[in-house]
């Protein structure tokens, strides 16, 4: 369950609300009412389906993929 706090909270009482969210607490932050970014929702992907797409996930050269990622910093 997650609680509902104003954008001036975080700015008033920052070290609370770091404590608790530290301790695992879920804030929304809300402005005009309304939750100022719609809250993500998680979505479970059971095993055996993660596994079926993998199977028809192309397959990677992970050397070049890696020198692609390198790459910009390495100009």
């Amino acid at each position: 369950m997650s609680k509902e706090i104003t954008g001036h909270e975080p700015r008033s009482d920052r070290d609370a609300i770091v404590r608790a969210g530290a301790g695992g607490e879920v804030f929304v932050v809300t402005s005009d009412g309304g939750p100022s970014v719609p809250p993500g929702r998680r979505t479970f992907v059971p095993r055996a389906e993660l596994a079926r797409a993998a199977v028809r996930a192309p397959v990677i050269d992970s050397a070049a993929f890696r020198a692609d990622l390198d790459a910009p910093f390495h100009r």
